[in-house]
């Protein structure tokens, strides 16, 4: 989940902070629609201010309080300090979720931008997440597009994320399809091609 800020940090150095500093930065912004290992919502449970964390488990499906709003990053999850009760702010992609995980502000943005996307590369994606295709037929701009193009570890799996986004974005056009996973694609450059079109 985090190996995309280590290795901005290793050869950009560009270096979050906070859960908005990912969608800040002038040329480089990251948007994580699902969470991360390392974001949280401050929690509560209402006549118990220092619960132990079998409370917190027993209670998490009746009254235990979450700031659904709020998005923390903390670096080091065993210290939490006196931030009080951190609820993971995390979600598993499924098919038919209604909402995303992340700030309001960073979607808001991410579909402004969306608008001037004029390259797609999917990377071993399979494309099944309806409420992200959904989002993606409506804001992108298809005219300006030039090239999409998917990744995936063979021929058959990027085939199928390619029927996926078709099925939801009609307007897509054509699609590239490399089979050989990202490493492939960077050993043969592949991924310079894609950026020159």
């Amino acid at each position: 989940d985090l190996l995309i800020e280590y290795a901005l940090k290793a050869n950009l150095g560009i270096v979050f902070q906070t859960v908005d500093d990912l969608v800040s930065g002038s040329h480089y912004r990251l948007y994580k629609l699902h969470g991360s290992v390392n974001w949280t919502h401050p929690a509560a449970v209402p006549d118990d201010p220092q619960p132990t964390v079998r409370q917190m488990i027993d209670r998490a499906g009746a009254d235990l309080k979450i700031d659904s709003q709020s998005f923390h990053r903390i670096d080091n999850p065993g210290d939490q300090g006196s931030r009080g009760i951190l609820y993971p702010a995390l979600a598993i992609p499924v098919l038919t979720k209604n909402a995303f995980e992340c700030p309001s502000g960073h979607l808001g943005r991410l579909l402004d931008e969306l608008g001037q996307v004029d390259r797609i590369l999917v990377i071993g994606w399979r494309g099944s997440e309806r409420n992200f295709l959904q989002l993606l037929d409506s804001a992108v701009d298809w005219g300006r597009l030039r090239a999409t193009l998917v990744v995936a570890e063979s021929l058959d799996a990027a085939r199928m994320t390619e029927a996926s986004i078709a099925a939801a974005c009609s307007k897509v056009g054509t699609v590239d399809l490399f089979g050989e996973g990202f490493t492939g694609l960077l050993q043969t450059g592949g991924l310079a091609e894609f950026l020159r079109v």
